[in-house]
This record gives C-alpha cells, sequence and structure tokens, in this order.
C-alpha cells in the first residue's frame, strides 16, 4: 500500500478509534472471507461482557466508506429437552408375597423411558423389578433392584420416585414393588423425555472446605468470572446418604479493613443423594466463586473428591458487507442497551453451515496511563505531526509541480 493511501486509511480510522474508548476492550476479527461468519466466544472474551451480551458491537471499517456496524446473534448451546405424557391404564393392582404388583397398558404406540410412581406413604425405602411386555406372556426385565425411596419430616422433604430406563415400546409394563404390603399406588405418569444434548465447557476450579456447626462449608474458586449451569459433586463415600445442599453464587465483593466481604445469592436448594447423580443445574449465571452448603445434622461430613463446573459454549453469528474491510470486536459498556437487529427474525436465512472467524488479541482500552506510556504518547504524537506535515508539504508540491 502507498504511503499517502495509508495515511488517508488512517485518517478513516481516527473517528473508531475515537468512538471505541467507549468500550473498555477491542478485538480484531481476521479473515471475513464470507458475508456470514461464525465467533466462537471463548473464556477470555465471556469474562468481560455483561451477563446480558447486550455491549458487544462489531465494526467493519472500509478504505473508502464510513465505519458500519455489523448485525449479529448470539446462541447459547445448552441442552434441549422434551418431555410427552403417554396415555395408559392400570390394569391391576395386586399383593402377592408381601411384594406389590402394578401393571400398566400404554394407549399410544410410543417409547417410554420414564415412568413416575406418587405411593400412599410419606416415608418408604424399597427396591423395584420392572419388565416389559408385548403380550403378558412373555416379559423382558428392564430394570433390576430399582431404589425408590421418600423422607418426610420437619427437616427433610425428598421423594425419589422416577423409575427411569433406557426408551423402550412395549404395550404392557410391570412394576413389582418388594416388600411393600402395606403400601399402594396413589398415581402415576408414564413420559418420554428426550435430551438435545448441548455444547460446554468444563472449567478449572480449586475448592476448600471448612466445618461450621453441623454443616460443611464448601468454597469453590473459578479462574475468572464464566457463565455456568451445572454443578458436579462427587463423593467418596460408600455408605448411602441424602442431605439438603444450598448453593449460592457470588454477586459482588467488597475489600475492607478487616478484608474482603463476599455477598452470595442462592440458586438452589436441593439434597444430596446416594441414589443418583450429584448434579445441579441452574439457570446460567456469570460468577467467578461458588459457596455451597451442605447439613450434615448428626451424620459424620461427606468427603469431597471432585467438583465439576460446567458452562454453555456461545457462539455468534454475524453478517458482514464488505469482505475487504478491517472488523473488529468491541465490548465492556455496562451502560449501552441490547442492540436490535432484524436478523433476529430471520434466522431460517441463515446459512447451516459458517466459516469460524479468527479472534485477534484482546486489547484493554481502559488501561490507566503510566508515566513512560505517557511519554511514549507523546513521542508518538510529535511523529505523527511531523508525518502529516511532511504529506502535506508533498502534496502541495506535487500539486504545483502539475500547475507548472
Amino acid at each position: 500500500m502507498k504511503l499517502k493511501h495509508k495515511f488517508f486509511y488512517s485518517l478513516i480510522l481516527l473517528p473508531f478509534f475515537s468512538f471505541a474508548q467507549n468500550f473498555d476492550f477491542k478485538t480484531e476479527l481476521k479473515t471475513v472471507n464470507d458475508n456470514w461468519q461464525q465467533i466462537d466466544l471463548n473464556s477470555k472474551v465471556l469474562s468481560k461482557v455483561q451477563s446480558d451480551f447486550s455491549d458487544i458491537r462489531i465494526y467493519e471499517v472500509g478504505v473508502s466508506k464510513d465505519t458500519l456496524e455489523v448485525p449479529y446473534i448470539i446462541k447459547s448451546l445448552e441442552n434441549r429437552f422434551t418431555e410427552k405424557g403417554i396415555n395408559f391404564k392400570l390394569l391391576n393392582q395386586v399383593t402377592k408375597d408381601n411384594d406389590l404388583y402394578l401393571t400398566f397398558q400404554t394407549i399410544n404406540d410410543i417409547e417410554i423411558n420414564e415412568i413416575e410412581l406418587i405411593l400412599n406413604e410419606e416415608n418408604y425405602n424399597y427396591n423395584l423389578d420392572l419388565e416389559g411386555s408385548l403380550n403378558q406372556t412373555e416379559w423382558f426385565d428392564l430394570l433390576k433392584d430399582y431404589r425408590i425411596l421418600s423422607i418426610k419430616n420437619k427437616n427433610t422433604d425428598y421423594r425419589f420416585s422416577k423409575i427411569s430406563f433406557p426408551l423402550s415400546n412395549f404395550k404392557y409394563y410391570r412394576v413389582k414393588v418388594k416388600n411393600a404390603k402395606k403400601t399402594s399406588l396413589k398415581s402415576a405418569s408414564i413420559k418420554q423425555k428426550t435430551i438435545i444434548p448441548g455444547e460446554f465447557e468444563t472449567y478449572k476450579n480449586s475448592f476448600t472446605q471448612e466445618q461450621k456447626d453441623k454443616n460443611t462449608i464448601v468454597t469453590i474458586n473459578l479462574n475468572e468470572r464464566i457463565p455456568i449451569n451445572e454443578c458436579i459433586l462427587n463423593f467418596a463415600s460408600e455408605v448411602d446418604f441424602y442431605r439438603p445442599i444450598s448453593i449460592k453464587y457470588l454477586v459482588d465483593s467488597t475489600k475492607t479493613e478487616k478484608g474482603w466481604f463476599y455477598k452470595y445469592a442462592t440458586i438452589s436448594n436441593s439434597y444430596l443423594s446416594s441414589l443418583e447423580k450429584n448434579s445441579f443445574p441452574f439457570g446460567t449465571i456469570f460468577t467467578s466463586k461458588i459457596q455451597i452448603e451442605i447439613s450434615n445434622n448428626d451424620n459424620q461430613a461427606l468427603v469431597l473428591k471432585n467438583i465439576e463446573i460446567k458452562g454453555p459454549k456461545y457462539k455468534l453469528i454475524a453478517r458482514f458487507s464488505n469482505k475487504n474491510a478491517k472488523s473488529f470486536m468491541l465490548f465492556g459498556n455496562a451502560d449501552i442497551p441490547s442492540p436490535q437487529y432484524d436478523m433476529i427474525h430471520f434466522e431460517d436465512k441463515i446459512p447451516s453451515k459458517l466459516n469460524v472467524l479468527e479472534i485477534g488479541e484482546i486489547i484493554n482500552l481502559k488501561q490507566p496511563i503510566t508515566e513512560s506510556t505517557f511519554l511514549n504518547n507523546k513521542l508518538w504524537l510529535w511523529l505523527i505531526l511531523i508525518l502529516i506535515i511532511a504529506l502535506l508539504a508533498y502534496f502541495s508540491l506535487d500539486m504545483l509541480k502539475k500547475k507548472k
């Protein structure tokens, strides 16, 4: 590129760089080779944007055009769930040899993978078998010694009575609840549940534990402020347990004379149980610290092996108009509202396959100016002024020569 072209290009970029000062961070988007492009938002970007992504802006700056705002949409790659209730009849409810037998007939020819039993007891601990049949003559095993449990008292209200199994398509299902001669079925539901898996990031973490009264306090430190929506606790205990649990996330922190003061907000109240995976999903939140409180009552504290913290991946889909322009993504501004783009109403027009755009180095636009950087800035200002004067002199002489 010729020197004078570089000069004019720099003049065009000056308004953009001035406008960019309204944001905290900037990164260049490299190799825009198509109108539609995908940008995978990594943790370096996610740790700096607003929780609702309202502050992200993309601009393309052309040599002969004004600065244009690039429209985009953001997709969260979370799991998607579908659930269908199945019509059925309860054909039999009988007791034999102290076991309760429940026989269901499905009306719809649809695969199912969940039966939930509501028994006429508030406190129970049973094992059951589940079988399937097409004709009530030949039965096939689906589950053996599956455990269901219910505990209700002034301190606890916990029930695990959903029977989950692989998708099956039988006309008849028979549940054998063992050693349950004193109980009966109050109600039941049969469902088909499917999960369309999303894409998730598993984040590194470190945690500490302390005992306070009869509670275990677990503090989980994440490396940075990130979006998360699931916490999985893995224990070393080999004995059965169920205990109340409260999960909180860091909302704000304040430094005082006595140290840091942390403000937490509750995101989940549930129960730990040895009967099921101790996975606790919740709505996506941005945080750098989580606190878990486990109520042990009069039991020995559980030993944590490890903790998994997960969050959904995010992709940004943008529509560019000039592949030859320089493109930048800016973010870090809590005062601007979410953008309103027409493309959100025409998602069906977005191509199914998109090239992934590379994100450049993230530049902090609000770094404090030290004495050395200030002197460097002054030096650059003088160099720019000298360059402008030299270019103006060159163009003036060139015009005079042409007139002669």
